[in-house]
């Protein structure tokens, strides 16, 4: 729970300073903690979210984390067709 408002505070701070790599680096970081608690499809919905953002800004290096994230979560779901486009 902890994790979760900590992100939560940043998230709230980089959005009102608008840091995009920041929302995009803290939002990936959301999904990493709805994954680890098992909410797998909260977590690819926050992926998306990120890996949109990053898409939008150009911003290479958080876009292939989060398609690894993505990658990820639908392994763990056994969904080896998305896991592998």
């Amino acid at each position: 729970a902890q994790a979760r408002t900590c992100c939560d505070q940043a998230l709230s701070l980089f959005t009102q300073v608008d840091y995009v790599s920041g929302i995009i680096s803290v939002t990936r970081l959301l999904g990493d903690i709805e994954s680890i608690t098992s909410r797998s499809s909260e977590s690819r919905y926050t992926y998306e979210k990120a890996l949109e953002l990053a898409r939008k800004v150009g911003n290479k290096r958080e876009e292939a984390l989060c398609l690894v994230c993505l990658g990820t979560v639908e392994y763990y779901l056994d969904n080896f067709e998305n896991a592998r486009s």
